[in-house]
Order: structure tokens, then sequence, then C-alpha cells
């Protein structure tokens, strides 16, 4: 209540002179203050549009209540099924278009920094509501005034010296922006670097090229 008492631009100027990690600190447990850990086997991390949720695991959070191995498969994979199975109300159909477990789709040496479960919603239609069988029916209007998440749809346009005039194909990634910046600024990409080099380099002069492919 003290802090939503403060104005936002006060609240901006005290928070400018904090460092990030005592920042990151204290947004942490103002988050979580009425969180019994003892009894919480799964929790949602602040996001965006997607719902990110993390596994109280043993020997990774502080205060781990789930054992790893089996009782963290089974866990994960109740969840997956209960998500699942809400519906919409309103059109009748799944509200979560799909459940992705962060292990299989994204592994590597920082996999612990990342979510288990990150939840993709359905966005054929607003979702003021969502029901199933097994618990029920649940409101609730998001506070985020947007009408969805980003589209699978996109475009980029570039512009210089080494970029020559025309279109490229479809097809490409937002993966393959990063290396081709880099490829134009005479660098070449690391192997470990995702994407690859658009062919858009050209033999001077001021150009541009535009591409439509995926976000």
């Amino acid at each position: 209540r003290l802090r939503n008492g403060i104005p936002p631009s006060a609240r901006a100027a005290v928070s400018a002179l904090l460092s990030r990690r005592l920042r990151d600190r204290l947004v942490s447990r103002l988050a979580t203050a009425d969180v019994d850990w003892s009894r919480t086997s799964a929790f949602c991390l602040p996001t965006d549009l997607e719902g990110c949720i993390r596994i109280n695991l043993k020997g990774r959070e502080p205060h781990g209540v789930v054992e790893p191995g089996g009782q963290y498969e089974a866990l994960c994979a109740e969840l997956a099924a209960v998500l699942s199975e809400l519906r919409n109300p309103a059109t009748g159909r799944p509200a979560v278009r799909a459940v992705h477990r962060t292990d299989r789709w994204s592994p590597g040496p920082r996999r612990d920094h990342l979510p288990d479960l990150v939840v993709a919603w359905s966005d054929g239609a607003e979702i003021r509501e969502v029901e199933s069988a097994r618990i029920g029916l649940v409101r609730g209007v998001s506070t985020d005034p947007r009408p969805g998440t980003h589209h699978p749809r996109s475009f980029v346009a570039l512009r210089g010296p080494r970029v020559r005039a025309g279109r490229l194909g479809a097809g490409h990634h937002i993966a393959d922006v990063a290396p081709t910046v880099l490829s134009l600024l005479g660098m070449t990409p690391p192997d470990s670097m995702d994407g690859r080099v658009l062919e858009v380099a050209g033999t001077g002069g001021r150009h541009g090229a535009a591409q439509r492919g995926h976000e």
C-alpha cells in the first residue's frame, strides 16, 4: 500500500539510484511476499503475454520442495495436462495453444535460468475466463490492454552502403538478423550463433532491401 501511494515518477527516481541487483531483490520480495514456499510446488514468473511456470525444485530453488527426477517429471506432466484441458467458454475452444517444456525446447548450460514450462495462450479470441472439468470456472480480466502477443509474420528493412537494392524471399527468421549485422560490419558470426547471414550485401552506394519472413 505504501508503494502504491508513491507517485510513479518518484518511484522511478528512487529506482534509478539503486543497483540492478537490489532492484531485482525488491521486486522479487514484493511479488512473493505472501507465498508459503513449504507448500508451493510451482509458481508463476513475472512475464509479458505468455505464461512462465517454474517448479520449486530441491537443490535449485532456495526453499525447494519438489524432488528432482520422477516427482519433477510427474508434476510437469500434470501441469501441462491441466493447462491443456482449459477451454474458453466464449468460444468453446482450447484456451491454451501449447505448453512447452523448456528442457526439451531450449536445453543448454543456462537452462536453470529459464522457466520449466512456457504456456502459449490461444489468440483466436479474448480470454476473460477459462474452465475445465478438473478446476471448474476461473474468471479474470488482464490489466494489459494489448489484445494479443507477437505474430509470426513480420518484416525487416535494411538500408546502408553495403546493402543492395531489392527484395528477399520469404522463409527467413529473426535469428538471421544478428549474424547479418555482424557480417555487414565485417565480422564473422560465431558458430554458436543461431541463424544465417541474409544475402543482402551490395557493392556500394545507398541501397535498401526488404524481407518478409517469420519473427
